[in-house]
């Protein structure tokens, strides 16, 4: 017995012949065409799209923890960086050919800090010598040699072996009686070490802040604090202000380093006010950048994110004292 025929609704059978007729019309391929054009475009340009945008609506991500991305900073890495000529640190000081020139950088360094703490830096022109002075993370900058000819004790400290024997040869060129110069090759970090306690009156940290990894500033702090004189200390410290950048966590500019990121409100936070510390600094080259950049932002001109790109690090310098 033979089954009877079903008959389907005809508005089935529209349906159906609807979508067969689609799937082999040119306009199905043309779609199919589209659909892969366009997921290709997104994996290629996606990143780029997503950086750019950002930069136009200023979104901000959350960064990853420095401790994901950096090297570990031993005394055998710092020596390493220092053979194979990897210290970006040395930029501003190595352009500098003549002794003369490179002094009067430190002479208007000290008259900063002069102009902003009360009692001044004793040791500058026309001032009366102090009795220490202490560089830590000094490298082979000459500025040890300047604050030997101020100074009745000058301390100066470095973990890589091959920064400190160009300063000793700095010494040995530039200043003939160099003999209360100490010039140590250790880790600031060692507890063996022995810094001086409560007895320096003047700390020159010229990018040794920003050297170390941001985990460990702290410790670093808590070191200066220790060896800085209770009464009349004072501090000048220069660091790297690093513009927040825009786009993934792995390269945002401020977890770059060393110089690592460093601002005012960071540096106010190391050295708070509850504890009897001031800190004031200059970020001038800073302001009149991002003033520049607010123009070209008012003016329709895009070349400010070009500009903000090129120029993201910028010299921060800083006076501390105590009350």
């Amino acid at each position: 017995m033979s089954e009877p025929d079903v008959k389907m609704p005809d508005q089935m059978l529209k349906r159906g012949s609807t979508l067969d007729n689609f799937v082999h019309s040119p306009y199905a391929l043309r779609l199919v065409s589209f659909g892969c054009v366009f997921c290709a475009g997104v994996m290629l340009l996606g990143p780029w799209m997503v950086e750019t945008w950002s930069d136009v609506l200023v979104l901000d991500y959350k960064t990853t923890p420095q401790e994901e991305f950096l090297p570990p900073f031993t005394g055998e890495w710092w020596h390493n960086a220092w053979r194979h000529g990897a210290h970006p640190w040395r930029v501003a000081e190595a352009r500098f050919d003549r002794l003369e020139d490179i002094y009067k950088v430190y002479e208007a360094q000290m008259a900063y800090v002069n102009s902003k703490a009360p009692q001044g830096i004793k040791g500058g022109s026309g001032t009366t010598t102090p009795r220490t002075a202490f560089v830590p993370c000094c490298g082979d900058s000459r500025v040890v040699a300047y604050l030997s000819h101020r100074y009745d004790r000058v301390l100066a400290l470095d973990v890589s072996e091959e920064a400190t024997d160009r300063q000793k040869r700095n010494l040995e060129r530039n200043v003939a009686d160099h003999d209360h110069v100490s010039l140590l090759t250790a880790d600031i970090f060692d507890p063996s070490l022995k810094l001086p306690n409560g007895s320096v009156d003047f700390i020159y940290d010229r990018q040794g802040l920003t050297s170390i990894p941001p985990a460990r500033r702290s410790d670093y702090v808590f070191l200066l604090k220790r060896a800085m004189a209770q009464v009349g200390g004072k501090m000048y410290i220069e660091g790297t202000h690093r513009l927040m950048s825009k786009g993934p966590p792995s390269t945002n500019n401020r977890i770059r380093g060393p110089p690592f990121h460093l601002d005012e409100d960071q540096l106010s936070d190391l050295f708070p006010s509850k504890e009897g510390y001031s800190v004031a600094c200059d970020e001038a080259p800073l302001r009149d950048f991002l003033h520049r950049c607010e123009e070209k932002k008012r003016n329709n001109d895009v070349s400010y994110m070009t500009d903000r790109r090129q120029y993201s690090a910028f010299p921060l310098k800083c006076a501390v004292w105590r009350k």
